[in-house]
C-alpha cells in the first residue's frame, strides 16, 4: 500500500515571480509548496501546477 499524498505531489511555480516548487495539493484543492509552507520566498501565497506535456518538451533535443 502505497502513500495517498504521492498521487497529489507534482511541480508548481509561484503566480508571483515563477519559481518551481515541488508541491502537493490539499483536500479543499489548494496547492501548496512542499517546505516552504506557507508560500514562496518572494511572498507570493498563489501556485499554478506545471503541464507535464510543458516540461517534457523543454528537455527535448
Amino acid at each position: 500500500m502505497g502513500n495517498e499524498t504521492e498521487e497529489h505531489d507534482f511541480l508548481a511555480t509561484c503566480d508571483e515571480c515563477g519559481r518551481a516548487y515541488a508541491a502537493t495539493l490539499t483536500e479543499d484543492g489548494e496547492i501548496l509548496p512542499l517546505g516552504a509552507r506557507p508560500g514562496c520566498r518572494c511572498g507570493g501565497k498563489s501556485f499554478s501546477p506545471v503541464n507535464e506535456a510543458d516540461f517534457d518538451e523543454a528537455f527535448d533535443d
